[in-house]
């Protein structure tokens, strides 16, 4: 749990700790609470947590395959501070505003995510938004 604070309050962690806290502000999102289910989900070939959002309902240690996914599925990677939309088409993303240029070390990432299957990650205790209902207490500390 030390970890999760020190990482809320220095914006410093790694894929895990940045992951935790991009969840527990999604999750408690309004907007999406109704509409998408957002999870955090871990590679099995390689160590990287991020976060996905979707309108599939999925289970705890689910295997999950991006191509079985809605094209308005959304990954929010965290620890590189990047966003896409897997399953959507480039050019129509491109042209609606739902594309942003990544890196090459957030390309590289993307691809590795993409070319794989990934689990979804049981909640650590620190990022279930029950346990801290808004990060605010924690950022202000």
């Amino acid at each position: 749990m030390q970890l999760f604070e020190n990482a809320a309050r220095t914006g410093i962690g790694n894929c895990l700790e940045k992951a935790s806290i991009g969840y527990s502000s999604l999750f408690s999102n309004p907007r999406l609470y109704n509409h998408s289910t957002v999870i955090l989900c871990q590679c099995f070939t390689f160590d990287h947590i991020f976060i996905l959002i979707t309108g599939h309902e999925l289970q705890d240690t689910q295997r999950i395959c991006l191509g079985e996914l809605s094209k308005m599925s959304v990954i929010v990677d965290c620890w590189m501070e990047d966003w896409y939309f897997p399953n959507l088409n480039s050019r129509f993303a491109f042209t609606n505003g739902l594309q942003n240029i990544p890196n090459l070390i957030q390309l590289r990432i993307r691809q590795r995510v993409m070319n794989q299957e990934f689990s979804v990650k049981s909640i650590p205790i620190f990022a279930d938004p029950m346990y801290y209902p808004s990060n605010y207490d924690i950022l202000c500390k």
